[in-house]
């Protein structure tokens, strides 16, 4: 190749690597968070809840996640994203792992309503961009993109 170095190899830079690892989490948290709209009738059929009431706490869980995204956005600045994201990433399993051990119809609502949306809120946009954006100048627009379709993915 004409103006190759022999023997030079091109390495991927580390922000790609930051970027793939933040893609996956984002892909995890969404999963995550999405995932209970799925258990809502066989929680119906299993334990004889209405659908009013395991809808309720799908709605306290938004309500959770859009309140806690800002200051997680902002615990990111200050904090770091790192920290931001293991504490969420660490929420979201607590959650899905009570989840799994529900008797009540409070636990639901402990579980996913608010353990889960507290953490899905921090595994957001809000504590991405801060990351990302101190690793990208010239591909931000791109960047931005792809962590916009990781989430959608999740």
């Amino acid at each position: 190749m004409p103006g190759s170095v022999p023997g030079s190899k091109r390495r991927v830079h580390y922000a790609w690597v930051v970027l793939a690892v933040v893609v996956v989490l984002l892909i995890a948290g969404g999963g995550l968070r999405s995932t209970f709209g799925v258990f809502i009738k066989p929680m119906e059929s299993e334990f004889g809840w209405t659908r009013t009431s395991l809808s309720i706490a799908a709605s306290l869980s938004l309500l959770v996640y859009g309140a806690i995204a800002p200051l997680a956005g902002r615990l990111a600045d200050l904090r770091g994203a790192r920290a931001v994201f293991t504490t969420s990433l660490c929420l979201m399993g607590i959650g899905a792992l009570a989840s799994a051990f529900v008797t009540q119809l409070w636990h639901v609502y402990v579980a996913s309503g608010i353990v889960m949306a507290l953490g899905a809120g921090g595994g957001t946009l809000t504590s991405a961009v801060p990351l990302v954006a101190r690793w990208f100048d010239k591909h931000r627009g791109l960047v931005m993109g792809i962590m916009g379709a990781a989430m959608s993915a999740g």
